[in-house]
């Protein structure tokens, strides 16, 4: 067994990991996911300025590999990075998994030399360079800096899967009989920048694709309605509105200092928003509509922007059963913390732990009794 065994997510809204060492234990590590490449003199006087010089390696994060210096994460936020959103994720994730694979080496004192296996997952328009970012990642690994600290890490087995495949590999529901084995599935991932389906017969992908319609779409219909605001703004206090239905949530977007300007620009965000969900939903039911999904026996809906369409998903699939993955979400919550998950995480971990799973099991590290079997569904 590797000395780390890594499955990757590099979500445009946040890298996840989770991770287990050579004795089986499973953890979870998570990145903002902006990077930007620095010069070397602006990273020494960011160093120079620095309150304290035991930062943890989480909000300090910055690789150095080839020619190429890049801040990730928080550290890149403070270099003004924004999330491209409109670039390929596979290129991005470089410097994003070297950032995480340090993380977790200076978190549990792993060695200068050590041994990986990866698995990461991937838009399935990128799904297909995987071969390439294969071959990035292999020569980047061999010899890096993680905050100055250099490591030479082998990279022994790797695996790569489009978004949706840990639900589809390791997170349907048992079947009730062995011919469903054989009948299809469907899964939809609905996230910060992508919306995808993996459409699954007897076993095998069969169709797939990816679209810019994620939650993205609807912060730009609702920027255009308001003033001031930013898209890197807006995600959270937005997200957290369309999970929980709480207004209050929108609260930090307010500016006005009078509490009838606070009201009247509250008024506006709101009827702003419902005006841009409708829009979005519409741009979802088209894309799907279009793509003219067989009937299945089960439909699998994921990603930290599918609940806030949890009626209309409904509503478009009336006659095949909806998995939402209510066990597998429990089984992160614990795994995270159940305050942690409600606050921070909810509906963003579940592929990516399934995909952990189903990565031990590739490797053949663990039987497949004991990667997960009792967290299906």
């Amino acid at each position: 067994m590797a000395d780390l065994t890594l499955a990757f997510d590099p979500s445009s809204s946040l890298s996840k990991g989770i991770y287990t060492l050579k004795e089986f234990k499973q953890e979870w590590l998570v990145m903002e996911a902006e990077v930007i490449d620095v010069t070397r003199t602006a990273l020494k006087e960011y160093e120079s300025q620095k309150l304290s010089k035991e930062e943890l390696p989480l909000t300090s994060a910055w690789v150095e590999y080839g020619s190429e210096i890049t801040a990730v994460g928080i550290l890149a936020r403070r270099f003004h990075a924004t999330e491209a959103w409109r670039e390929l994720k596979y290129e991005r994730a470089v410097p994003k998994v070297l950032a995480m694979v340090g993380a977790i080496a200076t978190l549990k004192r792993l060695p200068s030399k050590f041994s990986l296996n990866l698995g990461i997952l991937l838009p399935y328009i990128e799904y297909k360079d995987g071969r390439r970012f294969h071959k990035l990642i292999e020569k980047a690994l061999k010899n890096f800096k993680f905050r100055g600290e250099s490591y030479q890490v082998s990279l022994e087995k790797f695996h790569c899967a489009p978004e949706g495949a840990g639900i589809l590999m390791r997170g349907l529901p048992e079947p009730k009989s062995k011919t469903e084995n054989a009948e299809s599935a469907l899964v939809l991932v609905l996230g910060l920048r992508d919306f995808s389906y993996l459409l699954m017969r007897q076993g095998q992908i069969k169709d797939a694709d990816t679209e810019k319609l994620g939650l993205i779409r609807l912060l730009e219909i609702i920027k255009q309605s308001t003033s001031g605001l930013s898209l890197p703004e807006l995600i959270e206090p937005v997200s957290l509105m369309m999970q929980t239905g709480d207004i209050n949530c929108l609260n930090p977007l307010l500016k006005s200092s009078s509490l009838s300007g606070r009201r009247s620009e509250l008024n506006t965000l709101t009827k702003g928003i419902t005006n841009a969900k409708k829009q979005h939903w519409g741009m979802l039911h088209n894309w799907m509509t279009t793509r003219k999904f067989p009937s299945v026996l089960q439909v699998s809906i994921t990603g930290g922007t599918s609940r806030s369409y949890q009626k209309e998903f409904i509503n478009y699939f009336p006659e095949e059963p909806i998995n939402w993955c209510e066990r597998i979400e429990s089984a992160v919550s614990q795994l995270l913390s159940p305050q942690l998950w409600e606050k921070k995480y909810k509906y963003r971990f579940t592929d990516v732990y399934c995909y952990f799973y189903y990565v031990m099991y590739h490797f053949a590290e663990r039987p497949l009794s004991l990667v997960g079997k009792d967290q299906n569904g």
